[in-house]
C-alpha cells in the first residue's frame, strides 16, 4: 500500500515527553543494542587515525595537556583537556577533565560489569571523561567525594590541524563512540576553522548511537569551510556536560563526506518530542501479544521509523526514497518471508533532521501464531555511502492465546530483565509502574488473567532493616479511559483485580544484586472480592504497586528498603507512543510516584526505551471461541 501517514493522522495529540527521573544502580548495566557499522564512513581520508598525517593524536596515543583556560593556538600538537566548571557550575574551573586511558573502561562506582571498549586501537590509549568516577572516586554512594563533583563540564580541544586544499567541502568528523548516560544535557562534537577562537555550532553525537552502544560514527560539518580560505589552523572539541556515567572517544579522523548515507534506527536522547527520541515503529506494540487479541488499526499493526541521510546531499523525491517492511516468520529454524510493504517518502533532506514515516498493515492474511521478525530498510534510486545502517530487525512473536508482554522472555518463560530501576529522591509513599495493554476481542473471546509474573532486582545497598526480608506487593489492573490518548491521570483508571506478591527471604534467599521473579495468579474482583472473571474489551494498566503502608508497615521508605524493577531496554517504544490519540492509547509504561509532595505521573515511565519485566498469562480453555476462531488458527477476517 503506499498513503503516507505522518504527525497529523497519528500523532496530533501525543504529549512531549517527561521521564521520571531515576536512581543510579551499580549492579547492573545496559544490554548493547543495535550496534552501528565498525569500520569508519567512506570518504578521502584526510587527518586523524589511519591517515598519514595526524595518525597517532588520532588514536589518543599521546598524553593530554590539563588546562583552566584555553587562548587560540595553545597547545598546538597536543590534546587538551579543558575544565570549565563543577558542582553544577559552583566551581570554575574545577578539576574536571578528559583523560587518556589505557584501560579502556571506566572506573566510576555506578558502571560494575561493563565491557572495556572495542575500538581498533584502544591498547593504545583512548580519551574518556569519566563522570562518575570524578564524582565518586568509585565508591558506591559517595556521591560528590571525587575530584570533580558532577554535574560538571569538561572539554577536550584536538592540536592544531591542517585542512588546506578542502575549503568549501563538506567534511565529516569520524569517531569510535562509547558512553553511557545518566543525566547527560550535552555530548557534542564542534569544529573550528580559526585556531580555537571561535567553533561552530555542537552537534549532539546521542543522535547517532544509544547509549551503552560501541561504534563508529560519523558527524557531517557541511558549511563549516564554505568560504574559508586558510583552513591550516582547524580544530576539533568534544564537550561532555552533565552527571554521569562516562564518554569514551577514540580512533578519530576527518575525512570527505559521503554524498548520500540513509540510516535507520537512531534516536535522540537530548529531544522532548516522541518521535525524535523514537528510532522506528515495533510491530504489534508488544513483544509477545495473543492472537485473538490484535486491533486491525495503529496499536497493532503499524509500522514505520525515523530516516536520517548523514550524507550531504538531499535526496530528493525524484530518487523514490522509501522505507521497506519485510516480515519473517521462524518456520522450523528458518526465517521465511510471509509479507512485504513499503511506505513513500516525499524527500530527505541532508544534515541534522529526519524524516519520521508511518503506515498501516491492511492485509492480515499472513497472521497466525508464531515467532517473526520485522525488517524495515530505507532505500533510494541512487549510491548510499554507507549501506550497513540502511537495515534493522526487531521481534515479535503472536501467541495462542496464552501470553503477553512488552519484554522478552527468559528460556525458562520469565519475562527478561536486562536492567533494573528505580526512581530518584524519596522518601515515597507509594510508587506503582506497569504497562498498558489494549485487547480488542476480550468480551467476545471471554479473556481471563491466569496469572502474572514480575522480575526484580535487590540493589546492592539494600538493607531489610525497614521493611524486613519479608514484603508484600500488589499486581494490579485497572481498565483505562482512553479519551486523553495518554494515562498521565489516576482518574483515567478504575480498579478491576487486584492481588498480593509475596517476596519472601529479601537479602537471603534473594541476595542484593540478584534478580527474582515474583508470580501472582489469585486475582480478585475488587468489587466482589470473588476470583476475578473475565475481561471485557478494551485498554488495561497492569501494574506492580509498592506501598509498605498498605500492609502495616512505614508511611514512607527509600530506595534502599524495596526491590528495583527489573525493566528491558532492548526496544524502544517512543515512535508506537508517537501513534497514540484519543481512543486509541497505544500500548506505553506509565509509572506513579507518591512522595510527601503528593502524586506525580510519567506517562511514558522512565522512558519508552525501558518496559518493565512483566508478563501477563491468560486462561486458555479448551474450546473454539464464539467468533469461530480457535487457539492455532489464522487471525479471522475483519
Amino acid at each position: 500500500m503506499c498513503g503516507l501517514l505522518g504527525l497529523i493522522s497519528f500523532g496530533s495529540n501525543a504529549q512531549t515527553n517527561r521521564v521520571a527521573p531515576q536512581e543510579r544502580s551499580s549492579s547492573s548495566e545496559e544490554s548493547i543494542k543495535l550496534p552501528p557499522q565498525s569500520i569508519a564512513k567512506a570518504g578521502t581520508l584526510i587527518w586523524g587515525a589511519g591517515a598519514a598525517v595526524g595518525n597517532s593524536n588520532g588514536q589518543f596515543a599521546n598524553a593530554f595537556v590539563q588546562a583552566g583556560t584555553f587562548s587560540p593556538g595553545a597547545n598546538p600538537t597536543s590534546w587538551t583537556a579543558l575544565s570549565i566548571n563543577e558542582n553544577d557550575g559552583a566551581v570554575v574551573p574545577g578539576d574536571t577533565y578528559w583523560t587518556r586511558s589505557l584501560t579502556g573502561r571506566s572506573q566510576g562506582a555506578y558502571v560494575t560489569g561493563i565491557p572495556v571498549v572495542s575500538s581498533p586501537s584502544q591498547t593504545n590509549g583512548v580519551a574518556i571523561f569519566d563522570s562518575d568516577f570524578l564524582d565518586n572516586a568509585g565508591v558506591v554512594g559517595a556521591f560528590g567525594t571525587g575530584t570533580s563533583p558532577s554535574p560538571h563540564r569538561g572539554e577536550l580541544i584536538s592540536p592544531r590541524i591542517d585542512l588546506t586544499g578542502y575549503t568549501n567541502t563538506a567534511l565529516a568528523i569520524n569517531f569510535y563512540s562509547y558512553y553511557r548516560a545518566f543525566d547527560i544535557d550535552n555530548l557534542s562534537v564542534s569544529f573550528s576553522t580559526d585556531d580555537g577562537s571561535t567553533w561552530s555550532s555542537p552537534v549532539d553525537y546521542r543522535q547517532f548511537i544509544p547509549s551503552a552502544t560501541q561504534g563508529f560514527i560519523a558527524v557531517n560539518f557541511r558549511n563549516v569551510t564554505a568560504g574559508v580560505a586558510n583552513l591550516s589552523q582547524s580544530r576539533i572539541k568534544f564537550i561532555f556536560d552533565g552527571d554521569a556515567y562516562f564518554a569514551i572517544v577514540d580512533d578519530l579522523s576527518i575525512r570527505t563526506a559521503v554524498d548520500y548515507d540513509l540510516a535507520l534506527g537512531v534516536a535522540n536522547p537530548a529531544s522532548l518530542q516522541l518521535n525524535t527520541q523514537g528510532d522506528y515503529v515495533h510491530f504489534t506494540g508488544n513483544r509477545f501479544f495473543p492472537i485473538s487479541q490484535l486491533a486491525r488499526d495503529a496499536r497493532h499493526f503499524a509500522f514505520g521509523g525515523n530516516i536520517r541521510n548523514l550524507g550531504f546531499r538531499d535526496v530528493l523525491p525524484a530518487a523514490n526514497p522509501s522505507l521497506g517492511l519485510n516480515i519473517e516468520k521462524n518456520v522450523g529454524g528458518t526465517w521465511a518471508s510471509v509479507f512485504t510493504d513499503s511506505v513513500a517518502v516525499t524527500e530527505i533532506i541532508a544534515g541534522d533532521g529526519f524524516v519520521t514515516v508511518s503506515d498501516l498493515v491492511t492485509d492480515y492474511s499472513w497472521v497466525a501464531t508464531g515467532d517473526y521478525r520485522a525488517i524495515y530498510t530505507a532505500s533510494f534510486n541512487g549510491i548510499d555511502g554507507d549501506l550497513t545502517n540502511n537495515s534493522l530487525t526487531h521481534f515479535f512473536s503472536i501467541t495462542p492465546n496464552d501470553y503477553a508482554s512488552l519484554v522478552d522472555r527468559e528460556v525458562n518463560g520469565d519475562p527478561l530483565a536486562t536492567r533494573s530501576i528505580f526512581p530518584g529522591g524519596g522518601l515515597f509513599r507509594k510508587i506503582e509502574y506497569g504497562s498498558v495493554f489494549y485487547f480488542d476481542n476480550a468480551t467476545t473471546t471471554n479473556l481471563r488473567v491466569a496469572s502474572v509474573s514480575f522480575k526484580y532486582q535487590l540493589r546492592t545497598s539494600f538493607s531489610a532493616g525497614n521493611l524486613g526480608t519479608d514484603q508484600t506487593l500488589l499486581a494490579m489492573i485497572y481498565s483505562v479511559d482512553p479519551s486523553t490518548g495518554v494515562l498521565n491521570n489516576r482518574n483515567l483508571l478504575t480498579e478491576v483485580g487486584i492481588c498480593p506478591l509475596s517476596l519472601t527471604g529479601l537479602g537471603t534467599a534473594v541476595l542484593p544484586g540478584q534478580y527474582a521473579t515474583a508470580r501472582c495468579s489469585s486475582f480478585l474482583d475488587v468489587n466482589t472480592g470473588e476470583p476475578l472473571g473475565p475481561l471485557t474489551t478494551g485498554h488495561y494498566f497492569i501494574s506492580i504497586l509498592i506501598s509498605p503502608g498498605l500492609f502495616g508497615g512505614p508511611a514512607t521508605f527509600s530506595v534502599n528498603d524495596v526491590p528495583q524493577f527489573g525493566v528491558s531496554n532492548l526496544k524502544n517504544y517512543y515512535l508506537n507512543a508517537w501513534l497514540t490519540d484519543n481512543n486509541a492509547m497505544i500500548n506505553v509504561s506509565p509509572l506513579a510516584v507518591t512522595d510527601s509532595f503528593g502524586e506525580t505521573w510519567y506517562w511514558t515511565g522512565f522512558g519508552a526505551t525501558l518496559a518493565p519485566s512483566i508478563g501477563v498469562n491468560f486462561f486458555t480453555p479448551d474450546r473454539v471461541f464464539s467468533n469461530g476462531f480457535e487457539t492455532g488458527q489464522a487471525l479471522p477476517p475483519p
